[in-house]
C-alpha cells in the first residue's frame, strides 16, 4: 500500500515516481488502473495537490558566495483556496559548480507570505527551490519528502483573493444614526507588499457587508473605485431597521472566509426614525381629528361668553 502523509507537503515528481515502481511490485496499489480480482475498489495512494509561490523581487544574481540574501514568496494552495503560513523550506543551488544547497526555513510576517534568509553557495545564485516537508509511506516504511511548489515568477500572485494581498481601511461618517439616515463609506486600500511595476491591481469595486450582530448579512453596498485614486473607494449606507450591526469590506458580494477584510470592521448602532405628528397632510388636506379640535374651540368659546354676560345678582 501506498500511502502519502504531508506533514506540510513532499516531491510530487518523486512520489509519483516511486508510486509507479510501487505500482509494479504490488498490485493492488491504484494508479488509475482498475483493480484486479479481490481488490480493494478504494485507491490506496492519494496525491496532496500541488501549490504555488510568487517572489517578492527577482533573485540578485550578482549577489557574492557567502551574503546573506532575503527571499520572501506568497504560498498559494488553489485546490483548497488557502494561504500556506509556516513549515516552508527555501533552498537556493549554486549557478555554477556542484556545491551543496543552503536551505533555511522561512518564517511568515502575513498570512501567506513566507521570508527566509539564504546564504549564497560557493558558485552564485542559481536555482531557487521552495518546498513544504512531508512523507511518503511505501509497505515498506516511511520516508521524508518535500513537496515542492511551483514558483510562478515574480510580482503579485493571480488567481487569490485581493483581501489576502492588502489591507483595507474602513471609515463611517457616522457610527450611530436614526433608521433610514445614509452616511457615507470610505475605503482605501493598501497593498501588503510593493511588488514591481506594474504592482498589485485593484479591482473596480469593493463591497460592504452589513449584518446583525453575531447574525447574517442584512445588506450589501457597492463601493466604487474613486476615478482619480484606484485605492479609494466610496459609497452610501442606509439602514432600516434599528439595532446594533457590524460593517465589514469584502473583495465580492456573498464573501466570507478569506475573501473578508480583516482590517475593515466598524460598529454601527441604528436607532429609531423620530417622527412627528403632521398638522396637514401631504395632499393639502386637515388632518382626520380637526373636527374634535374646532368643536373642542367651539365650546371652550361659548362658556366664556357664556360667564363673561351672565347678570349679577343684586346685594
Amino acid at each position: 500500500m501506498i500511502r502519502i502523509q504531508p506533514l506540510a507537503g513532499r516531491s510530487l515528481v518523486l512520489a509519483m515516481l516511486l508510486a509507479t515502481t510501487a505500482a509494479v511490485a504490488a498490485p493492488r496499489a491504484s494508479l488509475g488502473v482498475s483493480p484486479g480480482p479481490g481488490a480493494s475498489a478504494e485507491p490506496s495512494e492519494q496525491i496532496f495537490p500541488p501549490g504555488d509561490a510568487w517572489l517578492d523581487q527577482p533573485l540578485p544574481l550578482d549577489a557574492a558566495a557567502g551574503a546573506s540574501i532575503r527571499v520572501g514568496a506568497f504560498v498559494w494552495q488553489a485546490s483548497d483556496g488557502q494561504a500556506i503560513s509556516g513549515g516552508v523550506r527555501m533552498s537556493l543551488f549554486p549557478a555554477h559548480g556542484s556545491a551543496k544547497a543552503n536551505t533555511a526555513f522561512a518564517a511568515s510576517d502575513w498570512h501567506g507570505h513566507n521570508v527566509a534568509q539564504l546564504i549564497v553557495p560557493v558558485g552564485g545564485v542559481g536555482r531557487l527551490e521552495i518546498g513544504l516537508p512531508g512523507q511518503l509511506c511505501l509497505d515498506s516504511g516511511c520516508m521524508d519528502e518535500d513537496f515542492l511548489l511551483n514558483i510562478r515568477g515574480v510580482g503579485p500572485p493571480t488567481g487569490v483573493p485581493i483581501s489576502l494581498l492588502a489591507r483595507a481601511r474602513l471609515a463611517l461618517s457616522s457610527s450611530a444614526v436614526a433608521a433610514r439616515t445614509p452616511i457615507s463609506v470610505d475605503v482605501v486600500v493598501e497593498p501588503n507588499l510593493e511588488w514591481p511595476a506594474p504592482g498589485l491591481a485593484m479591482p473596480g469595486q469593493l463591497i460592504l457587508q452589513v449584518r446583525v450582530q453575531r447574525g447574517p448579512i442584512s445588506t450589501e453596498v457597492s463601493l466604487v473605485q474613486s476615478p482619480t485614486d484606484p485605492r479609494h473607494y466610496t459609497g452610501t449606507l442606509s439602514i432600516a431597521d434599528p439595532g446594533a450591526y457590524v460593517a465589514q469590506v469584502a473583495a465580492a458580494r456573498g464573501a466570507t472566509g478569506t475573501q473578508l477584510f480583516t482590517t475593515a470592521i466598524a460598529a454601527v448602532t441604528v436607532t429609531a426614525a423620530a417622527t412627528q405628528p403632521a398638522l396637514i397632510e401631504p395632499g393639502g388636506g386637515l388632518p382626520d381629528w380637526w373636527p374634535i379640535v374646532a368643536a373642542a374651540l367651539g365650546l371652550l368659546v361659548a362658556v366664556l361668553l357664556l360667564v363673561r354676560f351672565r347678570p349679577r345678582s343684586e346685594r
